[in-house]
């Protein structure tokens, strides 16, 4: 059985009735509505969050659901839900509109979520189209199709029938028809793996024909309500098929669609005229699962309240309807049933083979003690007759006949409505051959398997608590059943699961947790179990060990081992006597108490036996997870028994000694413990058939070792405990119950393990129960319930917010321990834990902030109270006081914003330093904590004297903020460093110079940007301390490279003086790449001569590899430097005027380029890191020697005026190359 996560409960219909009918503890069908509502609003994970109890039972990707080691004993993940239908269940609040299907012959899955149809392959495959949308609002008529529960049947369009078409959009054509039940009005897609034909075409039903048929009131339920459809194409048309619809009240319709348009006809009525009030139809399906190439008839069953009929349909508009044979059902099943009883043929299925018919029945008994029996009536053909006949001679004596008596699935189940019954859904299966499933409209499902011989087998399946409901389930080639969930994807229930199952004794077996016992482990156990007995009579353990190794008793670790299963029998047993008593007198006895106690007892033995044996020894060094289980089965006895006292404690306070507190009132009287336990009761005695005529409260008690389930209904069922119909303090009262037993319960498992620790194996890596993501749930969701109330402080009294804060305070440590345990055997498995860890940190933040608010306005009250003023000092005093558990909390769990707050609010330094030293731990710990408060501030005098005592602390913090690191750098002495950072600092640009300005939050200070002067100081302080470090070679270097950034930092600002608009003043205001300098200078050297010259000497003071870089920029540099003067005026002057040597030198010693010469080779050049040369020598004749390709010569060569005035630019260059003032003008023209 698939149980859903939460439904609607009927736990007060069944208090209801205790007088009535049905019979107190009446068993109930498993496959009835569920217990509970849906989910809580608050303190449950998104439906797509972090599914942990999922996302462990997936399988890696190295293990996939087909590999042959894959394990076959448990339900197998498939498929997740595809991106877009898990977008949308995100946005879905009505998760009871929720619904969807698997077509089992195209291997389609689809859902049905708010405005639009998802459909995707069952098993996706890489590269091909994930998931096809359509969208089923239609804007053009008044019919609101969102509302509508749909009928969905698909459309073949593909001609060859052998060959299966699996492969979503690839090669695959398929039409769509969809019905809504309510109205009948229909929807056609003709190709909805088409961009061109997925158009939907609607046909919305006339008004006369959405009226109730003349049956009117006499069925049992909405007689108007479509229930079945099928759908295919018609022979020698294009994209035109016809859809056949039934209804509850018998009427047929035909649908005859095309891509324009729809038309819709009623073609007959399978049910007669004259009232029968518990007629009904439903169960369309074609008799031939492949119709055959170019047929225009088809035929079909379906079911009514009495019988299969079967018959024919020309498919083409106005084509002729025929009834071909019925079969009558009630004489084969009351064959084997009192005719008295009311039988209900509730779903009908045919095999593949089209020969075995499957009736699921349902027959309620009346009398004393009122049940439903569930049944499966199996049919086949007459010898002689072939399915595939249409020669039908035989139809007076009859065409099929009864195979076997019934199969009875459940003797006794509950009473239900006919409504739920009938809505009730039966899928046959191959894989293995006689499994079916039951689905139910509430959610959960059940898998049967038929035996022969009148015998069939339940089978119960777990899967992960968020699974949510089962949408449907089948069996596709390839892959054994698999079942669509509501929330969890697609899981494969395989066949050897049933084969292997074996239902010994009244423990049903989970699937999800157990792997297959063999005949060794049988005998093994049944050996465990004598020598057991005998240490239980005699105290004698001679050879046990020896005997349980022989046996293979060692051989399975965790929950199938031996002694586990022994360990499980002990505290699961259920005592006979309990039967004898029933509704309250079961209750007010003692005898839970005293059973619980005999299993404590018991269990004790059994733990001293495995020591004297020395089988805990041997359980301790080579199975420690086995022996783990079999003491948390102590711990769990020990919680039980808590709670048994803390149940009988609250039922006398609340019956005041007089009156029994089982009685099953809606008052305020009522417990909502006593609630939880018969919910969770009511699933435990619902999933094991032998248990259905046992009390609620008798089956919870007696299953000590799921007492898991008790957390997962607080997840799933709070709201409905709680009961939010009731008044607000009555509420609170029934939260505060519920917390008071949720702590009890893990603290007296913590307890039983402290005290026993001696008993444990070593714990690291292993999980324990209290630590389970079910147990945080649940406790997660009493804690986001009282955090609920108490932000509704203003509407709650004060007695209750300080009982709401009290339960919240104790239950928050348990669920905060619980986190941390659970990290730390994630961490030492060596598993991701990324997302658990920040789950745990948000909900901690949120539990700490509401427990110290909580705790604050305590201490305001008091406060008032005592002075009837607001005394900060008394206010202090009592804070202090009040806060030394709240303290030890937030300190043991790394709640460092709590920390800050009590030490901010105590204006305590002194407690701040000792949390400090204390609180060490990830990302610095506390302290790291602290200086990024401060720093968000702006508090960095208080942050640097903190580095007085935490300076290693302080130095890791600072790296990530060189605006700060330099100063505490500098008091602990490293000069060096400090340098470094306050170069970096001033060479920084304003986006980047500290890092906390984007992962601080927004209470962070806008930090101003820095201006050109802040970066010369920064320059010159970094300067100090290179010359603070020491006379060695690097300090000289460092000090030399801060020079070259001061002489830029002041080449910017005189630059900056030229340019004179507003834009450019607000470039100039940052600092600026040397590249980009220069690229200005040079634009703006047209109108400005003189920048050019400034190029050169940006040149100069960046670094040898930056001019080797940007060599092409030098180039057009010297290129532009020779265009300010005008050499041809210059040499014609100089020819006709006949110039001397003296007027020529004095005339060039002018030029830009004799300027530029001397500014970058002159013999007083000032030059950083190397010179020019190494880049780009003066003169041709140099180029050998620095091994380069090009000269500032061969660059003016290429110059216009180099033909004519080349000799005087040449002169230019080698007057700026000597131009110190110590040779002689004629030597120099001498030279030249």
């Amino acid at each position: 059985m698939f149980t859903p996560a939460a439904k609607k409960s009927q736990f007060r219909h069944r208090r209801s009735n205790v007088q009535g009918g049905e019979a107190p503890g009446s068993p109930s069908t498993p496959f009835a509505e569920g217990l509970g509502p849906p989910r809580p609003a608050t303190g449950t994970p998104a439906p797509w969050g972090s599914r942990l109890s999922v996302l462990a039972r997936i399988p890696s990707s190295t293990s996939t659901y087909k590999e042959a080691n894959a394990d076959r004993s448990q339900p197998v993940f498939v498929a997740e839900f595809p991106q877009a239908v898990r977008d949308a269940l995100v946005g879905q609040k009505n998760r009871a509109a929720l619904y969807g299907g698997i077509e089992k012959d195209l291997s389609l899955t689809w859902i049905v979520c708010g405005s639009q149809i998802f459909i995707w392959n069952l098993i996706p495959s890489p590269g091909l189209k994930q998931c096809v949308v359509l969208d089923i609002s239609n804007k053009e008529n008044e019919t609101n199709f969102n509302k509508c529960r749909l009928l969905i049947s698909f459309v073949d369009w593909g001609k060859s029938i052998e060959e299966p078409k699996n492969i979503l959009g690839e090669g695959l054509s398929v039409g769509l028809v969809a019905c809504c039940q309510e109205t009948g009005a229909v929807i056609y897609w003709v190709d909805i793996f088409s961009d061109i034909l997925n158009k939907p075409v609607f046909s919305i039903p006339r008004t006369e024909d959405r009226e109730t048929s003349q049956r009117g009131n006499n069925l049992r339920f909405e007689s108007k309500l479509f229930n079945s459809l099928l759908a295919c194409p018609i022979p020698n048309t294009e994209y035109e098929c016809v859809g056949l619809s039934l209804r509850c009240d018998g009427e047929l319709w035909r649908f005859c669609c095309s891509p324009s348009m729809i038309i819709r006809e009623k073609i007959s009525s399978v049910i007669p005229c004259f009232p029968v009030k518990t007629a009904y139809a439903k169960s369309l399906l074609w008799r031939l699962q492949h119709k055959m190439p170019g047929q225009l008839q088809r035929q079909f069953f379906l079911l009514t309240d009495h019988e299969i009929q079967c018959w024919n349909v020309v498919l083409a508009s106005g084509g002729h309807i025929t009834e071909l044979f019925s079969h009558e059902l009630m004489n084969d099943i009351k064959k084997d049933l009192d005719e008295k009883n009311l039988v209900l043929p509730l779903d009908m299925q045919v095999d593949s083979s089209g020969k075995i018919f499957k009736v699921l029945v349902a027959t309620l008994y009346k009398g004393s003690s009122s049940y439903t029996q569930y049944s499966l009536l199996t049919l086949q053909y007459k010898p002689g007759f072939e399915s595939s006949s249409e020669d039908y001679s035989l139809t007076n004596e009859g065409i099929l006949e009864k195979q076997g008596t019934l199969d009875v699935l459940i003797p006794k189940g509950r009473v239900e409505d006919e409504e739920i019954l009938l809505s009730m859904r039966l899928r046959v299966g191959e894989r293995p051959p006689g499994s079916v499933f039951i689905l139910s409209k509430s959610g959960t499902a059940t898998l049967a398997k038929t035996h022969g011989k009148d015998s069939a087998k339940l089978y119960q399946f777990e899967l992960p608590w968020d699974a949510g409901k089962v949408v449907d389930a089948s069996t596709i080639e390839e892959v054994d059943w698999v079942v669509l969930t509501e929330k969890a994807g697609i899981w494969a229930v395989p066949q050897n699961v049933v084969f292997n199952r074996e239902d010994s004794d009244d423990r049903v077996l989970k699937v999800a947790n157990s792997a297959v016992l063999t005949a060794q482990d049988e005998e093994a156990e049944a050996l465990l179990n004598i020598l057991f007995q005998d240490f239980v009579a005699t105290g004698k353990v001679e050879g046990v060990l020896e005997k349980l190794k022989k046996n293979g008793a060692f051989d399975k670790n965790g929950s199938v081992n031996v002694f586990v299963r022994m360990s499980q029998s002990i505290v699961d047993t259920l005592a006979k006597h309990w039967t004898t008593n029933r509704g309250s007198d079961l209750l007010a006895s003692a005898v839970f108490t005293s059973q619980l106690l005999e299993k404590q007892q018991k269990h004790k033995r059994f733990l001293q036996f495995l020591a004297l044996s020395k089988c805990h020894e041997e359980l301790c060094s080579r199975q420690g997870a086995s022996l783990q289980i079999i003491l948390e089965h102590g711990e769990k006895l020990c919680s039980m028994i808590k709670l048994r006292e803390l149940q009988n404690q609250i039922s006398q306070n609340r019956s005041g000694g007089s009156d029994s507190p089982s009685s099953p009132s809606l008052s305020d009287s009522t417990s909502s413990l006593w609630d939880l336990i018969q919910l969770v009761g009511e699933k435990a005695r619902r999933n094991a058939v032998l248990l259905m005529d046992r009390d609620n409260a008798e089956v919870f008690y007696s299953r000590v070792s799921e007492l898991e389930e008790l957390f997962y209904y607080l997840s799933h069922s709070l709201q409905f405990i709680i009961d939010q119909k009731r008044s607000l303090r009555s509420q609170i009262q029934r939260t505060c119950e519920i917390s008071n037993a949720c702590t009890s319960i893990t603290l007296s498992a913590i307890r039983y393990r402290n005290d026993h620790q001696a008993w444990y194996p070593s714990l690291d890596g292993l999980n324990q129960w209290t630590c389970e993501s079910v147990v945080r749930s649940g406790l997660w969701s009493i804690v986001s319930l009282i955090i609920q109330y108490l932000d509704e402080s203003n509407i709650i009294d004060k007695s209750s917010k300080l009982d709401l804060s009290s339960c919240l305070e104790r239950l928050s440590e348990v669920l905060l321990d619980g986190y941390s345990s659970f990290l730390a055997a994630k961490m030492g498995r060596g598993e991701d834990y990324k997302a658990l860890l920040e789950e745990y940190c948000r909900r901690r933040d949120e539990i700490l902030c509401t427990l110290y608010q909580q705790l604050k306005d305590f201490v305001d009250n008091k406060c008032q109270e005592a002075s009837g003023i607001q005394d900060p000092d008394l206010r202090r005093s009592l804070l202090e006081e009040a806060s030394l558990h709240l303290l030890s909390i937030a300190k043991r769990h790394a709640g460092y914003q709590t920390l800050w707050d009590i030490c901010f609010d105590l204006d305590n330094t002194d407690l701040l330093r000792k949390l400090m030293r204390e609180s060490m731990g990830p990302q610095g710990g506390f302290s790291y904590f602290v200086f990024d408060k401060f720093y968000s501030q702006g508090r960095f005098s208080i942050l640097l004297r903190l580095g007085e005592e935490f300076q290693e602390e302080l130095l890791i913090f600072l790296q990530r903020h060189k605006d700060l690191i330099w100063i505490h750098e500098i008091f602990m002495n490293r000069f060096s460093s400090a340098s470094e950072n306050l170069y970096a600092l001033a060479l920084s640009q304003d986006n980047d110079f500290s890092l906390m300005a984007e992962e601080s939050s927004d209470t962070v200070k806008t930090r101003p940007e820095l201006s050109l002067s802040d970066r010369r100081r920064h320059l010159n302080l970094s300067k100090i301390a290179a010359a603070a470090a020491g006379g060695d070679a690097s300090s000289y270097q460092n000090m030399q490279r801060v020079e070259a950034e001061l002489h830029l930092l002041g080449l910017q600002g005189k630059i900056a003086t030229q340019f004179d608009n507003v834009e450019a003043k607000l470039i100039f205001s940052k600092l600026l790449d040397p590249k980009k300098l220069i690229e200005l200078c040079l634009d703006k050297s047209k109108t400005q001569k003189s920048l050019i010259l400034r190029t050169f000497e940006i040149f100069a003071w960046t670094t040898s590899a930056f001019r080797a870089s940007n060599k092409s920029l030098l180039c057009e540099c010297w290129m532009n430097v020779a265009d300010q003067d005008n050499w041809q005026d210059i040499h014609q002057d100089l020819t006709a005027e006949g110039w001397s040597d003296e007027m020529i030198t004095d005339f060039l010693s002018g030029t830009y380029l004799f300027q530029a010469s001397r500014i970058c080779y002159g013999p007083n050049a000032e030059v950083y890191d190397g010179g020019f040369d190494d880049v780009l020598p003066l003169l041709g004749k140099d180029m050998i020697i620095k091994g380069t390709v090009s000269s500032v010569e061969s660059i003016l060569m290429q110059h216009r005026a180099f033909p004519d005035a080349g000799k005087l630019m040449l002169t230019a260059l080698v007057m700026g190359q000597h131009a110190s003032g110590g040779t002689k003008d004629d030597e120099l023209m001498s030279e030249i």
